[in-house]
This record gives structure tokens, sequence and C-alpha cells, in this order.
């Protein structure tokens, strides 16, 4: 499959997470009200970043590659983009985790997930310098993967959440 058509079709599915985030303000009443609580606030934000960033870095490579940009050049430093990208979403939500009230979040899903982002940022720096399949889109469509896969998981949470009653 072209890397470009991977890259669309994650595009796609990025920006229907996102939209689908604006399905779940009406049908919880609106993230202004008591309905909301903290980490519901958390996983909608997370929700429409991570979806919003996957359709970024999904749409990224393609204009880049329209200025003709040799792809032996254009995918290890993609792939250091992904990196820094990820590794500032990183901090800037645990910092945003870190304020939730305890047991709010389901730590073992929240480990995975950043788990995971670790290991994508590690593939997406090792890629970067050519140490692994340097002329290969792969290690970048994993970093968008991930952030698709975030905002699916955040979409399924926010989605089953129950709502909380107002007082």
């Amino acid at each position: 499959m072209n890397p470009f058509d991977a890259l669309a079709a994650l595009a796609q599915i990025a920006v229907a997470l996102a939209g689908f985030s604006s399905i779940i303000v009406v049908f919880r009443r609106g993230a202004a009200t008591e309905s909301w609580r903290p980490e519901d606030i958390w996983r909608f934000r997370a929700l429409l970043e991570a979806g919003l960033s996957a359709g970024l870095l999904a749409i990224v490579p393609t204009l880049i590659a329209s200025f003709e940009v040799d792809p032996a050049e254009l995918w290890p430093r993609l792939s250091l983009v992904c990196a820094i990208y990820t590794s500032a979403y990183m901090f800037r939500t645990i910092r945003q985790m870190r304020r939730l009230p305890k047991g709010s979040l389901f730590l073992p899903l929240v480990a995975t997930l950043y788990t995971l982002a670790g290991a994508t940022i590690v593939v997406q720096v090792v890629s970067g310098f050519g140490w692994l399949a340097p002329h290969s889109p792969g290690p970048y469509l994993l970093g968008v993967v991930w952030y698709t896969a975030f905002a699916g998981v955040a979409f399924y949470r926010l989605s089953m959440a129950p709502i909380a009653s107002a007082q």
C-alpha cells in the first residue's frame, strides 16, 4: 500500500473521531454543565487533540512531498518531527492528568497508552537517525497510528463513562 494512501485513511479516521466528539458533547448535555467531571473534560480534550494531531501528522507528508523532497530524506526527518511533537504532547497531557482527582482514570490503561507512546517515540528517534529502516515510512506511520488509537480509546472511554448527576 502506498504510504500516502495509508496516511489519507488515517486522517479520515482521526477527523471522524474528532468530529464525533461534538456528538458526545451534545449527548452529555454540554461541556459547561455540572454533568462533566474533570476526567470527562480531560478525555474530551485528549480525544479532540489526539484526533486533530493524527490528522495534521497525516497530511504533512503529502504537503512536503509536493515539493518533490527525496523520500530518503522525507521519512527520517518526519520521524524526528513526530518524536518531538509526541514528546511535547505526552508531557503536556501528563501534566494535565496529574491535576485530576485520584482514582478518576483507569491507571493500567493510561500506563499502557503512555508506554506505547514512549515506544513510538523511541522508534521515531531511531528511524530519524537512520538506525532503523532509514528510508521507510513505517515508523512515521506508527506515530500517526498511535495518535489515532489514542483518540479511539479516549472516544470509547468518554462515550461509555456514566453521566454524573447534576447536584
